[in-house]
């Protein structure tokens, strides 16, 4: 099932990091700022800023210097991946976690 509904969206993302299984031996880590900041560091260290928001489905998010991507978040019982905008799923997450416990955003 889609996670579409805005208010859940929200809870998901604003001010909050996610760890998600990429199938590498380490969990990428992104955070979504309320003002529309992103970051994300990947398995090998890589940092990234970018720039997301909201959209019908899911999400846009443009990183500098880097790609651009429409995502949304399936959900099945246990289990919340994200999905590319073509519909591959990317990976689970793993746990979310309020805030900024990488120090992402410095």
């Amino acid at each position: 099932m889609i996670l579409s509904n805005l208010e859940t969206r929200n809870v998901l993302m604003l001010g909050m990091s996610h760890y998600v299984d990429i199938g590498a031996p380490k969990e990428a880590v992104m955070l979504y700022l309320a003002d529309g900041i992103a970051h994300i560091r990947l398995p090998d260290g890589t940092t990234m800023l970018g720039s997301w928001q909201m959209n019908d489905k899911g999400y846009s998010v443009a990183w500098e210097g880097g790609p651009r991507g429409d995502w949304h978040f399936d959900y099945e019982p246990g289990r919340i991946c994200y999905v590319d905008g073509e519909g591959k799923r990317h990976g689970p997450i793993t746990r979310i976690v309020p805030g900024d416990p990488e120090r992402l955003a410095g």
